[in-house]
Order: structure tokens, then sequence, then C-alpha cells
């Protein structure tokens, strides 16, 4: 028995005679024996695309009478499942690349957030993840601008984040937190010797995917090792209790030991259930 929602787009493309009911038949069919071997089958909307029985326009006409998932601009090649996040600066969908023929995550950031600042640094971090490759990393397959919009297109990890995590467990066992955090150190370690530091590590920025792999997500604060943070007092990036302390200074140089700071909190956090360090304002950190 397929979900409500894909009752109701099959019914309604039928209704409107874009398909026939063998072939809406047809795809519920596909669907259900691809639902015996994936995590996420493929909806019928992008069954029905694939067989050729729907257009892309008559999809996106039935999308937007159901009321479904719509991006705040158009990505090409891409069909939008449902919103997975939203943070201070960019939101993220879950989507169907057509032409890959996978799931992906598609941030898109948002148009009246960071300033020109902002949108600059969101496209040259995830321009320069384009070339990483890295089992503990979560991969960006492309980045680019869609009707003023930055947006990137990256690997979709079935799971949840390390905050969701230790939100249910409160701690873990000394040896199961150093095992997650050597599948940090490992991605943090290829990002240095790419000339990178990450600096926003983070539980919220890690996925945990259901084989056990460990995820490091988020690039947005990525810079180059030896460049400048900016100098306006009012930059400060990243999370103030994960923040190594010499990045709270405007014009400090990015160095990779900044990051193993950032890495021990983490850490300390999976044993004790908590940060080691709290404080209000920021600066009092």
């Amino acid at each position: 028995m397929p979900p409500a929602g894909e009752k109701n787009f099959g019914e309604l493309a039928q209704t409107k005679k874009y398909v026939s009911p063998a072939q809406l038949e047809e795809c519920l069919a596909l669907q259900r024996e691809e639902a015996l071997t994936q995590i996420l089958p493929k909806k019928i909307g992008v069954i029905l695309l694939e067989k050729k029985y729907l257009t892309l326009d008559q999809h996106e006409e039935l999308a937007l009478l159901l009321h479904q998932t719509r991006f705040p601009a158009p990505l090409p090649g891409l069909l939008p499942e449902r919103k997975l996040a939203r943070g201070k600066t960019s939101t993220v969908f879950l989507a169907w690349d057509r032409k890959a023929k996978r799931w992906v995550a598609a941030k898109l950031f948002h148009r009246d957030q960071g300033g020109n600042a902002g949108r600059d640094q969101f496209l040259e971090s995830h321009r320069l993840a384009a070339d990483l490759r890295h089992l503990n990393l979560v991969r960006c397959y492309r980045s680019g601008v869609e009707q003023g919009i930055p947006y990137a297109v990256l690997e979709y990890v079935e799971g949840p984040t390390l905050q969701v995590c230790l939100q249910q467990a409160r701690r873990f066992p000394a040896p199961r937190a150093l095992q997650i955090c050597l599948q940090l150190a490992h991605a943090v370690s290829y990002l240095h010797r790419h000339g990178l530091a990450h600096l926003d590590l983070k539980p919220e920025n890690v996925l945990v995917a259901v084989d056990g792999v460990l995820k490091l997500t988020d690039l947005g604060l990525a810079r180059k090792l030896g460049s400048r943070l900016p100098s306006h007092a009012s930059s400060l990036i990243g999370t103030p209790c994960y923040l190594a302390p010499e990045l709270s200074r405007p014009g400090a140089v990015v160095d990779a030991r900044s990051d193993l700071y950032s890495l021990g909190i983490p850490l300390f956090q999976l044993v004790a259930g908590e940060v080691p360090f709290r404080g209000r304002p920021p600066a009092v950190l």
C-alpha cells in the first residue's frame, strides 16, 4: 500500500490523464519492489519521470497542486522531496538527482543572510570541497548560483547527527567515544593535508550513517590554512563553546591547531555528557 502522499500524487496524475491506470500500476509495482532493498525508495513522481510517462512540467504542476516541497529557486536536474534542516544562513533539502539517479542533500543559502562576504564564503568553501574525497567527509558534488541564490549539492547520508545520538545516550563509554573521534580525526587530518581548516567541528555537524560510519559535514566556514579571518569585531565564526580561543580574535590567522582544540571538545562531551566550558556572552568563554 503506497503512502498517502504517493497515492494522491499518482491518482492526481491519472485524473488529469497524464498517465494511464496501467502506467501508474507499473510504477507503483516498481516502487514496491525497490522498497524491499532500499532504505529510501524513489518517489512515484520520480519513477513516472524516469519511465517518461510524465514530463518535468507535469511533475512540477502536480507537486504544486499537492503543496509539496519547492526550492526557493529551481535547481537544474533536482526534484525537491522535503526539508531536512534549516540553519541561520542556509536550508537543506532532500532531493532526487535525475541525472545521477540518487538522493542528494541540496543546500541553499538564504538570500538575506551574510551579505556579500557570507555569500562568497559559502561559494568558496563548497568550491574547495568539490575536490575532496574521503570516507569520513560528506562529498560535495557541485555548487553554483541559481536566480541569485548560492547552492551546493551534497552527498545525502541516511542517519541522525551525533548531536541527536548524544541527546539519546547522554554519554558514551570511553572506547566508543575514542572510536568516534578517531573517525573525525581522520577527516580533519585529510582536510589539513589539503590545506583546509574546518573551523566548525561540533556534534551537529557529524552525521552517523546506518552502517556506523561517521561523516563530517558543513564546510561552510572552512578556510585555507594560513589565511586570515575577517578583521571586523562582529565576525565571530563557529559555535563559541567549540571554538578555539584564538579564533575569537578578529583577523586571526587560520591554523590547523585550532581544529585540534575543537576536536577535543566533542571527545570530552561524549564521555562527560556536557561541554567543558560554558558562558554568556561568548567572550566569557
